[in-house]
């Protein structure tokens, strides 16, 4: 082969630059201290590396709101700690107090020190957290209490299928809740009204799902079955089975396959045969309900013992005997107050619209029955009285099925709740108002039957003190996990992506020389030409 000037020009020159780009690889990495720069350096490891990266940019974010928890936890404990050392001083002044050898004097100084510390449960009541209010539930960006201790926030909105969450992620798919409901320390006043009169709240029912009817035994694939000794009936319906081509022997039995297309041919829309878990033929009705009952009378090698099918019921709730006719008082109580319904988590406040009539319950009913339809849509919940208009009722509803085809809603259970507007003066400062109202009148007696109020508010902040120091213990394992998978991936990171600098220092030193080799060797291989000799 006839080798030119040029190819030798050019075979240098390619060389002399691979060398020089692998010297620069190694420059790049005592540079950076990091192996991977591109993806096309080595694929495998920079997927690795980005896969690493996500863990710890994960890390960083759970340890971010771990310690946020820490300190929304914290702050939470602090104040209930401070409402338990208010209320052992309140103990301590009310014994003294009770003792009736206290002046006028004394008794009104032991009362002006209780009031201040009302004022300070308040404030404890709107302690923040990152300028959120840490008691306040769902609003977090308003207080929990007005400076006379009634609460500020819509304490309506909680249920007991409502309850605040404040959730921090911790961990791929593990949350902690935060929050400790300001209504569970500061308490809810009861107080007696119409309502409470029409409706016992709050109150919960559920309905009834419906069922599909079956039926399920053991089938002989090695057994030969006499005429009509498969048949059966679907909501009166015959199912006639026919046995010719269901005959098997112990050596020619049967297939499962043919006995399900045999089946299901027969049944047609009537219901569904299947083979379960158990190795059982199952038959199974089409459409839910006792209206679809299976029969069978059947005998020899299948026999199954019918499940009859379950009608829906609905969720319904019945008041005590009230009315029929209602006060002016009852009038505009309902009228400025919503009955508070959710039927399968849907909550909605009703009222009776503006004009309509609620003279006696049946109207009311009408009234809260027409907001209902417009706040659930038709086919939800109906709200009416019974015969003789002096109980009202709310119940959910579904729409009728229309044949052949069933709504979904007909095989799911309803669940029903009814409460209505709670007073929104704190149970703990009514209570410390009682006492302070004692105080004024030295009604001693009184005093001392307040010590066990007292201790029940002692006792119910010991108890949340005691969930709360709970979850920070939680909390405080989880945050050294992190910081142990912190380690861990770190490690993980850096065996991935960091170089090796005595290794890349060598490396570089060898690139270096073989570098000035090929330059050196270039010189020697690219000789003067006629053409350097024309100049």
């Amino acid at each position: 082969m006839r080798v030119t000037n040029n190819m030798m020009t050019a075979n240098l020159l390619y060389n002399v630059n691979k060398n020089l780009e692998y010297m620069s690889k190694r420059q790049d990495e005592l540079a950076t201290g990091k192996r991977i720069h591109k993806p096309s350096d080595d694929p495998v490891l920079a997927s690795k590396i980005l896969a690493r990266r996500t863990d710890l940019s994960e890390l960083e974010q759970y340890d971010k709101n771990t310690r946020d928890a820490l300190g929304w936890l914290e702050v939470t404990e602090k104040a209930l700690e401070d409402n338990g050392d208010i209320f052992q001083r309140i103990r301590e002044l009310t014994v003294q107090a009770a003792n009736g050898v206290n002046t006028a004097e004394e008794t009104q100084k032991i009362k002006t020190e209780i009031e201040n510390m009302r004022s300070q449960l308040v404030s404890n009541a709107n302690t923040t957290f990152a300028g959120r209010y840490i008691f306040s539930g769902f609003e977090t960006n308003e207080k929990l209490m007005n400076d006379d201790g009634t609460y500020n926030i819509d304490i309506d909105n909680y249920t007991k299928n409502n309850k605040p969450v404040v959730k921090y992620e911790v961990s791929v798919g593990e949350s902690i809740d935060v929050m400790t409901n300001g209504l569970d320390i500061y308490g809810v006043l009861l107080e007696s009204n119409s309502m409470h009169s029409i409706m016992p709240s709050p109150i919960n029912n559920q309905g009834v799902a419906a069922e599909k009817s079956s039926m399920a035994a053991n089938f002989s694939l090695t057994t030969t079955y006499a005429a009509g000794s498969l048949d059966f009936t679907i909501g009166g319906t015959p199912i006639s089975i026919p046995t010719a081509t269901l005959n098997g022997s112990a050596t020619y039995p049967i297939k499962k396959e043919e006995v399900l297309d045999v089946y299901n041919t027969a049944l047609g829309n009537n219901g569904t045969a299947y083979f379960n878990a158990d190795n059982q033929l199952v038959v199974e009705s089409a459409l839910h309900g006792t209206a679809n009952n299976i029969a069978f009378a059947g005998t020899g090698g299948y026999n199954p013992t019918p499940q009859n099918g379950v009608d829906k019921v609905e969720a319904s709730l019945t008041g005590p005997t009230y009315g029929p006719s209602l006060t002016s008082e009852d009038q505009e109580f309902l009228r400025n107050n919503p009955v508070i319904i959710v039927v399968n988590g849907v909550s909605k406040k009703l009222t009776p619209a503006p004009g309509d009539p609620v003279t006696t319950l049946d109207e009311y009913a009408t009234a809260i029955n027409n907001r209902a339809t417009l706040e659930f849509g038709a086919d939800q919940v109906v709200i009416e009285t019974n015969v003789t208009n002096d109980q009202l009722i709310i119940r959910t509803t579904s729409p009728a099925p229309v044949p052949p085809a069933e709504d979904e809603d007909i095989h799911i259970q309803a669940d029903l709740t009814v409460d209505f507007p709670r007073s929104r003066t704190s149970q703990m400062m009514n209570d410390i108002d009682k006492l302070i109202g004692f105080l004024e009148t030295g009604n001693n007696k009184e005093i001392g039957d307040m010590l066990d109020t007292i201790d029940t508010h002692m006792n119910n902040m010991l108890s949340l003190r005691a969930d709360i120091g709970a979850r920070v213990n939680r909390m405080e394992m989880i945050t050294k996990k992190i910081s142990s998978n912190n380690v861990s991936f770190t490690q993980l990171l850096s065996d991935a992506q960091d170089a090796d600098m005595s290794e890349v220092i060598m490396k570089l030193k060898n690139a270096e020389n073989v570098y000035k080799a090929s330059l050196s060797t270039g010189a020697r291989v690219i000789q003067p030409s006629l053409v350097d000799f024309l100049r």
